[in-house]
């Protein structure tokens, strides 16, 4: 049963959406499209249940490798090999979608279109796999994808969650992970972070609802969420020849967890993360304080 509800008070519905959906409810706003989609979503998903009821697959891991922004994702293909090469049978997918520019990510409607395509994969997949555990390992925007998919749907009904793993992530370092971890119960989340990543410096600091989680890691403490600091950049993760060999393929088939922690700890280190963490503020009040006297010489 899918229960739906229209309101034509946005406030309200920002403010009690999360205890309806506690009882299972699903309240939207009238004057959004949100709702006619999240009913396509549903009406799909039953279809395509029906139709694969026959080709289901029995348990197995499905890995589902997802890219970032402005890359074809050769990562996928290389890790595919490794993959394959340790386990020939294992079921891997590698989701891919649109060139996106840097300057396109500045558009949240198109974060909103992007988290709904994927959306929609997602259920589609747990309706031919249902039996199967998912397995996810993203990039940067394809972290955006793919945690904020397990956040908002309702995968955690129709779909077992294995390990997770995080890199060079976009995500907010105060994303609510704690909440994730209760809905989707993971076997195990991993977010490894580039301390060098400087293109999350500047996608916190310019792209509204993107952070630099990618490069301070997550903040709070669950025994399931695991930061880990390697001294590099935004791609080091691809770059570095044997990183998939010494840090992923152990964790995917032997449940093996390597901590590593490259950060300097010192006062002059951490009043440089202070100023980078600063940033976003200083530019949002110097745009203020330009707009303003802006303002004033328009008047005067």
């Amino acid at each position: 049963t899918y229960i739906i509800g229209l309101t034509q008070y946005p406030a309200l519905l920002e403010k009690y959406a999360e205890k309806f959906r506690s009882i299972d409810f699903n309240i939207f706003d009238y004057y959004s499209d949100d709702w006619a989609h999240a009913i396509k979503s549903k009406i799909e998903w039953i279809i395509a249940s029906q139709k694969t009821h026959l080709m289901r697959q029995p348990d197995k891991d499905i890995y589902v490798l997802t890219h970032g922004i402005m890359t074809s994702g050769k990562w996928q293909d290389d890790l595919e090999v490794k993959l394959k090469n340790k386990k020939p049978n294992v079921k891997i997918i590698k989701y891919t979608y649109p060139y996106y520019s840097a300057f396109q990510i500045l558009f949240p409607l198109l974060h909103r279109k992007a988290i709904k395509n994927y959306e929609r994969f997602v259920a589609n997949l747990t309706a031919q796999y249902p039996n199967a555990t998912l397995n996810f390992i993203s990039h940067s925007f394809g972290t955006y994808l793919t945690i904020n998919t397990l956040s908002s749907s309702d995968i955690e009904r129709n779909a077992s969650i294995g390990k997770i793993i995080l890199c060079g992530s976009v995500l907010e370092s105060d994303y609510d992970m704690a909440s994730l971890i209760e809905k989707c119960q993971p076997k195990l989340i991993i977010n490894d972070c580039g301390i060098k990543d400087l293109p999350l410096v500047l996608c916190n600091t310019v792209v509204w609802g993107l952070g630099n989680a990618g490069r301070n890691g997550f903040y709070g403490y669950s025994p399931l969420l695991k930061n880990r600091f390697f001294d590099g950049g935004h791609s080091y993760f691809f770059t570095k020849s044997d990183f998939m060999d010494e840090y992923w393929l152990p964790l995917i088939f032997d449940d093996v967890f390597i901590e590593c922690d490259g950060r300097k700890k010192t006062e002059a280190n951490d009043l440089v993360q202070s100023l980078f963490s600063l940033l976003p503020h200083i530019i949002i009040s110097g745009c203020c304080i330009i707009l303003f006297f802006l303002l004033v010489l328009n008047v005067f």
